[in-house]
């Protein structure tokens, strides 16, 4: 039933929601509540994003996308959804466009020094492009003493 309201929207959308619907797993549990919109349901289910981390990785392409999609819709933390419970690992395996979706997430969130984080976890060629974007949108890493960073004049 959860598969046919995913897929056909509307009133069957509407009557598995008010009927309680879930589906079996965990992982596919939390993508449902996120594709239907019920926010307060799937926090409570998956407060650290676990869940939907495992069920983003499992779907094809086309999955993916359309949870990206409802994860702009609510209150989701990207980072997490994207790159699961291994950081390093998890961004080193994402494509372009996601990488780039993800870096845009994080800035328009207000996260910029996770956003500059990613930098170095990416793959070189677009963590040089991340760092250029960030540095042409005037954001720069935070700097633990006065002192200029070696890098920083660099970069300007």
């Amino acid at each position: 039933m959860c598969e046919i309201a995913l897929s056909q929207g509307g009133e069957a959308r509407a009557a598995a929601i008010e009927a309680g619907y879930l589906p079996a797993l965990d992982a596919d549990r939390a993508a449902y509540l996120v594709l239907t919109d019920q926010w307060d349901r799937y926090h409570e289910s998956d407060p650290d994003g676990r869940l939907l981390a495992a069920a983003y990785r499992a779907r094809p392409a086309s999955g993916r996308d359309r949870i990206r999609a409802a994860c702009q819709r609510g209150r989701v933390d990207t980072l997490q959804i994207l790159v699961g419970d291994d950081r390093r690992a998890g961004v080193r395996d994402l494509n372009a466009e996601t990488a780039d979706y993800l870096l845009e997430s994080l800035i328009s969130a207000g996260r910029c020094q996770e956003a500059w984080s990613l930098v170095f976890d990416l793959r070189f060629e677009w963590g040089l492009l991340a760092a250029a974007r960030l540095r042409d949108a005037d954001i720069l890493p935070e700097r633990s003493s006065d002192a200029p960073a070696p890098w920083a004049t660099r970069l300007r």
